[in-house]
């Protein structure tokens, strides 16, 4: 649950690929990615990540559709 006052930054779908690919493709931590692509908490970049291998991976997957939610 959100804490009043708290603020979201939102990402755009062409960010959060290149991120995911920046990690896919290098030998980065989540952290060393995160903190380069100037990502707030790396765990967010795992959920990409995530989302980004059970969607089959670069060549099935299309940048719109790769993320569908924050």
């Amino acid at each position: 649950m959100a804490k009043k006052g708290q603020t979201f930054h939102t990402y755009t779908e062409e960010f959060k690929l290149n991120a995911v690919r920046s990690y896919v493709e290098g030998s980065s931590s989540y952290k060393v990615v995160a903190d380069r692509e100037g990502i707030r908490n790396c765990s967010q970049l795992k959920v990409w990540v995530k989302k980004w291998k059970n969607g089959g991976g670069k060549h099935s997957m299309s940048e719109k559709t790769m993320f569908r939610i924050h």
